[in-house]
């Protein structure tokens, strides 16, 4: 599994880092209760 994300190594990065920026806004959102309690991401599983 590792290795296959590794075989793109200019990718990836830029991926996980935007992840990890996407579920930060997400978080920030759901502790200030902003958003509607429809909208709600997909388990992170």
């Amino acid at each position: 599994m590792n290795k296959h994300f590794q075989l793109d190594g200019e990718i990836i990065p830029r991926f996980s880092l935007y992840n990890r920026w996407l579920m930060f806004m997400w978080q920030e959102l759901d502790k200030n209760q902003n958003l509607p309690s429809k909208i709600k991401l997909p388990a992170y599983t």
